[in-house]
């Protein structure tokens, strides 16, 4: 059986990964048998079908002391020997590529390697260390161009694996304590907390949410099989059935049971939850408007009142930029400042002067201060692609309410190039900003000369698709008098 298994397992290996394999395990001096039953197979690789391939070769090779004393024996006792020599180095050699075929696929797959080295150093209370590596690798992630659909799963396990060690920058122990007396709650708790950043990225992607297990975990909970259900088990079935919008709940009750239990949840609960409820209202709301960024901005106001967008001294840029577009979107110019003020101290470094500028700019750009938004942002260049996208943006936005024609014609050029250049951006992407371009520039000519009139351009709106900042466009064609 242990000469088939290892045959199979070799036979596996391309010729590259027999190689490694084999300083693989030269590399462990205590299996000196291991790499010498490796040498001998070597010679017969990859077929293993050589007449001089067989149990009594590979075992007089590995233990060459035993050619006398086989001799002496007749063929029964001799084959006894042999196989009962033979069996663990063939045992150690299966193990030892079980445990190289995991290297091979760690070395691909870094995020289960270092979720592997967290565990153990956790398990030898080395917490500082993982906060290290947690924050390391966050912070590649965020800096990386490539953007896999993996990461912002990964992104969460993360902060889920670092919020449940101790907290060493604020000196409070972060997690789920009150859970872990109830072992099903525990699993529940930890299976539906995965279960909603799952479905919210399915939602973004268009994806199926597949976990097989989570209307069964509901079905329990909901017919009270257990007794004293946490509010914080309870809150992640409400959210996960709100979010898969299966119509089983509805998202003021959801609201009203998070906020009627808020000082009893854990803190992750705390922070998941609201953004959460916010995805959800930008998703469902999107052809209300203005109802969308009232109930978005009484949200964000909420999280902001109760630091719950702070962690380990730091808020997400996208957090900040998200608050200030809506909260000027809403004409509040007084608690945009405010909150850009009292917050900026909390951005990371490597773009929070972007972050603040950009900021700063939308809140004078809805108040029609066009003048301080060119100022503020015309030399800024984020990392994001879709970022350089929103400044570019509010420059032709304020260039068009300042009148600066001759300038606004330079910039579509220049906006153009950046648009067609840049591989980051999709193809749909770029034909929404290209047809924006085209459209504006004919905006421009109609409040410069007679070449078009407002119903020339109502119809040419009307027929164009996709249309980036098509609201923005409507609003000043229905300014034109004819």
């Amino acid at each position: 059986m242990e000469v088939s298994k290892t045959i199979v397992l070799l036979r596996s290996l391309n010729e590259i990964e027999f190689k490694q394999f084999g300083r693989f395990i030269k590399s462990d001096s205590s299996q000196t048998h291991l790499y010498l039953l490796y040498k001998y197979l070597a010679k017969y690789y990859p077929k293993f079908e050589h007449k001089n391939f067989n149990r009594t070769n590979c075992t007089l090779f590995v233990f060459s002391e035993l050619k006398q004393q086989v001799e002496t024996l007749n063929k029964q006792e001799a084959e006894k020997l042999l196989r009962q020599k033979l069996k663990n180095p063939l045992h150690y050699l299966s193990v030892a590529l079980e445990n190289f075929f995991i290297n091979l696929e760690l070395k691909e797959e870094s995020f289960e390697k270092n979720m592997l080295l967290l565990k153990s150093l956790r398990r030898r209370k080395l917490d500082d260390e993982c906060i290290s590596i947690i924050d390391k690798e966050l912070q590649k992630q965020s800096k990386s161009k490539i953007k896999r659909r993996e990461q912002p799963l990964e992104q969460f396990q993360y902060l889920h694996f670092k919020r449940n060690l101790t907290n060493k920058l604020n000196g409070k122990t972060v997690g789920i304590e009150p859970l872990l007396g109830n072992l099903d709650q525990y699993y529940f708790h930890t299976k539906l907390l995965y279960n909603c950043e799952i479905v919210t990225h399915n939602k973004i992607s268009g994806k199926e949410n597949e976990n097989l297990l989570i209307p069964e975990i509901s079905q329990i909970i909901e017919k009270r099989k257990i007794e004293n259900i946490s509010p914080s088990v309870l809150l992640n079935v409400y959210l996960s059935d709100l979010l898969r919008a299966n119509g089983k709940i509805e998202y003021d009750f959801v609201k009203a049971f998070y906020l009627k239990n808020f000082e009893s949840f854990c803190n992750e609960d705390k922070t998941n939850a609201v953004l959460y409820l916010i995805n959800y209202c930008n998703q469902a709301l999107r052809s209300k408007q203005s109802a969308k960024l009232a109930e978005m901005f009484s949200l964000y106001d909420f999280a902001s009142s109760k630091n719950l967008l702070i962690e380990d001294n730091t808020i997400e840029s996208s957090n900040f930029k998200n608050i200030v577009t809506i909260s000027t979107a809403l004409n509040k110019h007084e608690w945009a400042f405010d909150f850009i003020n009292k917050n900026r101290k909390y951005l990371k470094t490597n773009d929070a002067d972007n972050v603040i500028k950009l900021s700063l700019a939308r809140v004078y750009q809805s108040k029609g201060e066009d003048g301080r938004v060119i100022k503020l942002i015309q030399n800024i260049v984020f990392q994001d692609v879709f970022d350089n996208i929103v400044v570019r943006t509010m420059m032709v936005k304020s260039y068009f309410s300042l009148k600066e024609w001759h300038t606004l014609d330079f910039y579509f050029e220049s906006f153009q190039k950046f648009v067609k250049r840049n591989k980051t951006i999709s193809v749909d992407m770029k034909l929404a900003l290209c047809n924006m371009i085209s459209v504006s520039k004919k905006l421009v000519k109609a409040n410069t000369t007679d070449s078009y009139s407002k119903k020339n351009l109502e119809e040419l709106i009307q027929n164009t698709k996709p249309l980036f900042m098509s609201s923005w466009l409507h609003s000043k064609i229905n300014q034109l008098k004819i």
